[in-house]
């Protein structure tokens, strides 16, 4: 592989060996900023923060006085409501605490949003439906992060 070898045996011009120089460059650079590669290391190291809806999406809540309430609703009297966790959650929480640094907003108050998370990290813990899950790290599933949200606005928060 002389100076020529690229060429079919001529010789290049000093344009064509900078040109050739820069591609290959460009080249070894691209090998190493794989974005694809970067992505999947940050997912897998688990420190990606995802911040969940809490209210109506995790779970459904109603006022305790109304006779709506589920049979596997769980009463929160503090807040005057009850709560009943979304089937699949729990399994779900389970899989992506695996990959992300959960939380948890919400547009009611900071005592609703502390009971709610107790409640889901117990339900989690519980959970047997995923066998991979098991024996899965034992700290809470949000370690007390979350958002109280209002008109766009944050009002309070936790962690």
């Amino acid at each position: 592989g002389g100076p020529g070898a690229a060429d079919g045996g001529r010789a290049l011009s000093p344009l064509q060996r900078e040109l050739a120089l820069c591609q290959a460059q460009a080249m070894a650079g691209l090998a190493r900023l794989n974005p694809l590669d970067e992505t999947l290391q940050l997912l897998m190291s688990g420190r990606v923060p995802l911040a969940l809806d809490l209210d109506e999406t995790l779970i459904t809540s109603g006022p305790l006085d109304t006779e709506a309430q589920p049979v596997d609703a769980t009463a929160v009297p503090k807040c005057g409501r009850w709560v009943r966790i979304r089937p699949g959650v729990p399994r779900l929480l389970q899989c992506l605490r695996r990959h992300f640094l959960l939380g948890v907003c919400t547009a009611a108050d900071r005592t609703w949003a502390q009971h709610v998370i107790k409640l889901l990290e117990s339900a989690a813990a519980d959970d047997t439906s995923d066998p991979a899950a098991a024996g899965s790290d034992p700290a809470p599933l949000f370690s007390g992060r979350y958002l109280v949200c209002r008109d766009g606005q944050v009002v309070g928060r936790g962690h």
